[in-house]
């Protein structure tokens, strides 16, 4: 309480707490199954489409029946590596953003309740962090999408007989733009987009 000592409705209170964070923790691992499984079917289309579209536009000089088909390649073993530096793939990815939100949860809502703010404080503190998350969450679809694309086009290449490709930048940033028109093996373009979060780096 306010004046330092401990009464009934303090322990009430925090034992709240603990049922809401329990609440959460819950809804978060439901949350997080679903959007692996709709990240990864989205994952997999946006491959399958990349190739495609590669496929149907080589020159006719080089044309192989192979080309205008997807390759046999295991589509959900590639979309599952890891790609990024911090080496873990979407799923961990999308699971470690879960159990942050938890944590940021637990920590907004202990705070705000003993503080004394009101029940319409709180649920507007944890509306506001929710909305954080979903905003990490879009980030790492639209990241996870644009590796997916580039590996796609990567594999096709190489079944084309390609081996090098030009860095085409398209973000403003330094990082990206003292890169652009470098010529990297595709194994390396491979590993290295998206540069960052949403990334709109590609490859020629």
């Amino acid at each position: 309480s306010l004046d330092g000592k401990l009464y009934i409705n303090d322990l009430y209170r925090t034992r709240n707490i603990y049922e809401l964070i329990e609440h959460f923790n819950k809804c978060s691992q439901d949350i997080g199954g679903k959007q692996v499984k709709i990240t990864e079917g989205a994952l997999i289309k946006a491959y399958v489409n990349a190739q495609k579209v590669i496929g149907s536009n080589i020159p006719k000089s080089i044309i192989r029946p192979q080309f205008i088909v997807p390759s046999a390649i295991d589509t959900k073993q590639i979309i599952r590596q890891s790609w990024c530096i911090d080496g873990l793939n979407f799923s961990e990815r999308i699971w470690k953003n879960k159990e942050l939100l938890t944590k940021d949860l637990s920590r907004t809502l202990s705070d705000l309740v003993m503080r004394g703010k009101s029940p319409y404080q709180v649920a507007q503190g944890v509306v506001a962090r929710l909305g954080v998350d979903e905003s990490k969450a879009y980030r790492i679809v639209r990241t996870e999408t644009a590796h997916a694309q580039i590996s796609a086009e990567v594999n096709k290449y190489k079944e084309m007989g390609f081996t090098y490709g030009r860095f085409n930048a398209k973000d403003p940033c330094d990082d990206c733009g003292e890169l652009d028109g470098q010529l990297f093996t595709l194994d390396e373009l491979e590993s290295m987009i998206p540069r960052h979060p949403n990334c709109e780096c590609s490859f020629l």
